[in-house]
Parts: structure tokens; sequence; C-alpha cells
């Protein structure tokens, strides 16, 4: 006899994908004993379905460019139905996610078991998906609800959560909106990986021609991608006249701007902090190549850019709060 259980999810997946149901139904027979796994009560309490082809399911182990152009990685190769918690499969940025999260503490029933199953899907990446959740789902539910359903909250306090939400809402917009265009670092090849991290390995490195050339050409995609951003930084700003005289123009679109400079930034800097970075930048250093002395240039700029952008974050987060009453209209 067939598992309800099993039917519901097969049905929900086939929906989500757009798949056959008994393609469906083969790829949670191929997990079987992971999905068990969800229905009892001490078993893990979310469930995470991609659609997506093997090459997909493990990040790169080297990029090179823009971080928006991930999404072209998605290969042509058959795609099959993945169950993952998430941590060891990586979603391909072209698709997207079904989750299972079980809200009943005593498992999963097979009967009634779409009441102890919430499901949903994740679009545009997890971050995206959580700010659309809260913008376009709970701060306006929250704003239109009556002031009877907030019991012996006083109205001010209430005002100020919604407030809060919505501010919420747009802080995940702006990250989500920082990460693109944003540089992910290229990583040297993988031989590497067994490096000391010593001034001795790096000069006995720089030795080898073949070692050497490798690291160098890592350091010329790192100072092209970087160039690139901070040029575009620079364009930016040249056309940063027209932003600044719109009539839309106020204090939080040039605090969203600088958030999303710093934020690029210092995910440069903290990649620059990696094991395969120091040996990127030992090695060249110690082989005195043209690369290295493009790089350190680069790196000054990338320094002062960084500091200039957390400069006028901390200067415009001061007046955010005094600044408030503007967008609310209660002033």
């Amino acid at each position: 006899m067939a598992d309800p259980r099993h039917e519901y999810i097969a049905g929900k997946v086939a929906q989500s994908f757009g798949i056959p149901p008994e393609e469906a139904e083969q790829g949670l027979q191929t997990h079987d004993a992971a999905v068990r796994r969800f229905y009892e009560p001490d078993g893990p309490k979310t469930l995470l379905f991609y659609y997506q082809s093997e090459a997909a399911d493990a990040p790169p182990k080297s990029t090179s460019s823009v971080s928006t152009d991930a999404a072209t990685r998605a290969s042509s190769a058959p795609r099959r139905l993945v169950v993952t918690d998430g941590a060891n499969a990586a979603l391909d940025p072209t698709s997207h996610a079904l989750y299972f999260i079980r809200v009943n503490s005593k498992g999963v029933g097979e009967k009634g078991c779409e009441q102890d199953v919430a499901a949903g899907e994740i679009r545009g990446g997890a971050l995206e998906s959580f700010r659309a959740l809260i913008s376009n789902l709970y701060a306006p539910v929250l704003k239109s609800q009556h002031s009877a359903t907030w019991g012996k909250a006083r109205e001010e306090s209430a005002k100020e959560f919604v407030r809060g939400v919505a501010k919420f809402g747009a802080t995940l917009a702006e990250a989500a909106h920082s990460l693109q265009g944003g540089v992910e670092l290229a990583r040297p090849p993988q031989k590497y990986a067994g490096m000391e991290i010593r001034a001795s390995a790096f000069a006995d490195a720089a030795t080898d021609k073949a070692v050497a050339g490798d690291m160098e050409r890592v350091l010329e995609d790192w100072c092209d991608a970087t160039e690139q951003l901070l040029d575009s930084g620079l364009a930016e700003e040249a056309s940063s006249g027209g932003r600044r005289d719109s009539e839309e123009m106020g204090p939080d679109t040039e605090l969203e701007y600088w958030r999303s400079r710093m934020a690029k930034f210092n995910s440069v800097m903290e990649q620059l902090k990696s094991r395969e970075a120091r040996c990127v930048l030992g090695v060249c250093g110690a082989a005195r190549s043209a690369a290295h002395k493009r790089w350190k240039l680069i790196d000054m700029r990338v320094t002062d850019a960084a500091n200039e952008s957390k400069d006028n974050v901390k200067y415009l987060t001061t007046l955010e709060k005094a600044l408030e009453p503007m967008y609310v209209g209660d002033v």
C-alpha cells in the first residue's frame, strides 16, 4: 500500500518542478531513508528538494569574476532530484528550492499529513526570498491589523514595531542588492592546497616557473576583477549628479549606496585573509612579479575605498533615527 505521506510530498515536488509524478515518486524512493527520517518526531525538521544537474550540486573551486556571473554555470547535463539539508549541496542559481517544514512535534502522521507539514519555495536566492516574505507579506499584514489585535500594547509602540518590520525588509533588500556585482576572487589550483604558509616555502615556490606562473595568473585575475569594481564605483559617482538631483533622492538612498559599496569591499578584504590568498600573495611577492606590483597599488585603492564607504555609512547611520519621521509621515 502506498504511503500517503510520500504521495503528498511527491505531488508537491512534481507540481513545483514541473516533472511527471512518476519521476518525482522515483526520486523520493531514491532518497527514501532521508525522507522517512523527516517523518519521525526526533528527525530533521526541514527537508529541501532541488531539481538540477549533478555538476551544480557543489560550488566551483575557482571563480574569477563578478559574482553575478554565477548564473551562467547552469549545466546542460541531465537534471535529477536532490534531497538535502542545504549544507551538503549548492543550489543552482538558475533553479529554485522546494522546502518542507514539520510543524507537528509528534511527527508526520499518515492521516492528515497536510496538517503536519508546511511547504514553500525559495526562488531568486534565500536572502531575496526572505526579503519578499517580510516586505510583501508580513509588513502589509501587520500594518493593516486592527488596533485591538495588539492587546495591551500602546498605539505608538505598535506603529514603531510596524516601522521596524518595514525597515528590516528594506535592510534585507539592501543586503541582497549589495551581493550583486561583488567580486569573488579566483582561487589557486587545488594542487597547491598543501602549501605551507611560510616565507621559505613561498621563496622555494617562486623559483618554480610553473608554480609562479599559476599564482601570477590568479593574481592578474584579481587585479582585473577588483579594478572593475573600483571603476564601477567611479562611474557611478560621476553619474551621481542625476541621482542626487532626483526628487525621490533622500538620506536613505545615499545610505543604501554606501552600505552596498562597503559590503563589496569588505567582502574582498575578507577573502584576502584566506589561506589560498596568502599563498598567492606570498609566492608572487617572493617572485617580485609584475602582477604583485600592480596588486599593491590596487590594494591601496581598495583600502581607501573601504574606509571611505565605512565612514559615510557611520555618519549617515547617526542621522537615520532623526530622519525616520520624514519617511513615515509622522511630522
